[in-house]
């Protein structure tokens, strides 16, 4: 098997006009000369849906799969990986549109930096404004004092992410619109954690990255668009109650015992009072207060689809 400069890994759910003006998009900015592949998942769509998308298994660069269950961010991204054979891989959220040559950019940045083990393009919303597009770790302190203060405090550590910024910047991890890696420095820390069903796997990866001294970039010469959160649950306390699975398991994976009290004691708080103007809040915080079990997550709630 050749193997490529670069693959890229689509998940599409119940989302196949997304997915098909992502092909699309990456074909208009993509010289035919340059190597890449990419790889489609259908993460158990609607097979009206699925049907809409499946004649690009004969496109010569894309291989399409389909999943008997929806496997969530990492876990599709993980099934993805297995077909392909690339030097680097680019996440991409399907309701995402390349807006210049962005696989040559990311690729010639990640040979030019051997410490980059992760790294992300400059993000713009549908009117083409510029958008962040890295966070900061986080940790309960920042959550109890928020990001200012430290921003105060070493801002060499905590840059701006309202800054609009011309040249390559260390951050602490990117958002998961758009993860370009390192295939060896991936395998080597294990790719994402599928006991992360829908948020938290981007944070999760960029410690794992840093515990072997790998960096995680913006690179802001290579810009895409972002439309926000089209494959999320529509109902905010669903939304709410994956955030808190996921981020609860992110704290029990990488954080002391003492920080894990605060963190649930600190929503539990926070919950509780937004319980009074919205009573479902009442029944979360006392779901993050026992622990916010993954077991409690939709990926456990659903069922294997039948083949039809």
């Amino acid at each position: 098997m050749v193997k490529q400069a670069v693959a890229i890994i689509l998940i599409n759910y119940n989302s196949s006009t997304d997915t098909l003006e992502c092909v699309k998009s990456i074909e208009a900015h993509t010289s035919p000369d340059f190597d890449y592949e990419m790889v489609v998942v259908d993460n158990n769509s609607a097979i009206d849906d699925f049907k809409k998308i499946e004649h690009l298994d004969s496109h010569p660069k894309i291989k399409l799969i389909r999943s008997k269950k929806n496997l969530g961010f990492g876990g599709g991204h993980m099934f993805g990986l297995q077909f392909t054979h690339a030097d680097y891989v680019l996440f991409l959220n399907n309701d995402c549109l390349f807006l210049n040559d962005v696989l040559p950019k990311m690729h010639a940045f990640m040979q030019q930096h051997p410490d980059c083990g992760i790294a992300t393009a400059q993000m713009h919303d549908t009117d083409g404004n510029w958008k962040r597009c890295f966070n900061y770790f986080q940790t309960i302190w920042i959550k109890i004092f928020g990001y200012k203060l430290f921003q105060k405090l070493w801002p060499q550590k905590f840059p701006s992410r309202n800054k609009v910024y011309t040249s390559p910047l260390k951050v602490d991890y990117v958002m998961g619109a758009f993860i370009f890696v390192d295939s060896k420095k991936f395998a080597e820390i294990g790719g994402f954690d599928t006991n992360l069903f829908l948020y938290f796997e981007e944070e999760d990866i960029s410690l794992r990255m840093r515990k072997l001294d790998y960096s995680t970039y913006l690179v802001p010469q290579a810009q895409y668009l972002h439309h926000h959160e089209h494959s999320s649950p529509k109902d905010r306390s669903i939304i709410i109650r994956e955030l808190s699975i996921s981020q609860a398991y992110l704290f029990r994976k990488h954080y002391s015992l003492i920080e894990n009290i605060v963190f649930r004691l600190f929503y539990f708080v926070k919950y509780f009072f937004k319980g009074f103007s919205k009573s479902w809040y009442f029944n979360m915080a006392f779901f993050v207060l026992r622990g916010a079990p993954s077991k409690k997550s939709l990926f456990h709630l659903q069922k294997w689809a039948v083949d039809e």
